[in-house]
């Protein structure tokens, strides 16, 4: 099947799965909680949850810092981490967004160290710390639901082993750094981080971590915030924990930016302890205009030429 496919495969099963969720819904009252949000919550949320993509940005761009010296300029910094994210929305895992930064590092001059490096550690360990912050939402929703635990080890597990997976290319053994010097001759045959010192990969994975819950964690927090908006009687509790444990769908790339997978795992988990369903739908339908947002400056960023690196080449 051609990327093109594939992509388009992938959004319309998002669009049908969102579907089935409002079909099992009362629409008459999906709609009123819609019309009765909060109009400035929903402004402060959804600019709120496009600025939280900054924190991953400069969690980057302390890594790229930490394993070459290079110092990316801020605004450079921000303007490729939102154009990646304009192109990421719309691929698999968000792995688009990892090749324009990648691709723009490269063209600068840099090898793996600063092109790959950083990328694949900030997506292992930001899986490890959306993972951490499942444990506890599992251990809230125990007492609710028992529907909980087969989302969680589902999404654990896939989160896991992403994060392996990247860990793994990160510090590449030998045989994979020959491979990949072969293959792709661009990168230095000394690819991985075999070669850096302990302390700049203690570095790595803490910069990583710290973004990682950092984001997830504000992300979350907005999002609630953005519900009370909605219905102040859906802040509650074991509906911020059924969100955290709903946002594991990201490590399941079926669909962009979990669309479908993710609401449906927060409705069928409010559902199951008698929650208010429709207005919680509803604030994650909201919240969706922050991906809206975010990947109309992404794209202008694109379209404008101005996500490049200013760079000079390394030596």
């Amino acid at each position: 099947m051609s990327p093109t496919r594939w992509r388009i495969l992938r959004l319309v099963a998002g669009v049908v799965l969102l579907a089935v969720v409002l079909a099992a819904l009362d629409p008459a009252e999906l709609w009123r909680a819609l019309a009765g949000a909060d109009l400035a919550v929903v402004l402060i949320a959804v600019v709120g949850l496009s600025a939280m993509h900054m924190v991953p940005a400069a969690g980057w761009r302390a890594m790229v810092h930490a394993v070459s010296g290079v110092a990316i300029p801020w605004p450079a910094t921000l303007q490729l981490s939102y154009a990646a994210q304009a192109v990421g929305g719309v691929t698999p895992a968000n792995l688009g967004g990892d090749v324009v930064r990648a691709a723009a590092v490269r063209a600068a001059g840099h090898g793996w160290s600063m092109t790959v490096l950083p990328i694949l550690a900030q997506r292992a360990t930001s899986y490890v710390a959306l993972s951490a912050l499942s444990v506890p939402a599992l251990a809230l929703l125990a007492s609710q639901t028992s529907i909980a635990s087969g989302v969680v080890v589902t999404g654990v597990a896939a989160a896991i082993l992403v994060a392996v997976a990247a860990s793994l290319l990160v510090a590449a053994p030998a045989p994979v750094r020959r491979i990949i010097g072969k293959r792709w001759p661009r990168f230095s045959p000394e690819a991985g981080a075999a070669h850096l010192p302990r302390r700049t990969l203690a570095m790595l994975a803490g910069i990583g971590l710290v973004s990682g819950l950092a984001f997830h964690a504000g992300s979350l927090a907005l999002t609630w915030f953005l519900l009370a908006g909605v219905d102040p009687a859906t802040a509650t509790l074991p509906v911020l924990a059924a969100l955290t444990v709903a946002r594991l769908s990201l490590a399941v790339p079926l669909t962009p930016s979990g669309v479908g997978i993710q609401e449906a795992v927060v409705v069928a988990l409010v559902a199951s302890f008698s929650g208010p369903t429709e207005a919680v739908l509803a604030g994650l339908l909201l919240a969706r205009l922050s991906l809206v947002l975010t990947t109309i400056l992404g794209a202008t960023m694109l379209a404008t030429g101005r996500s490049g690196l200013g760079l000079s080449p390394s030596r």
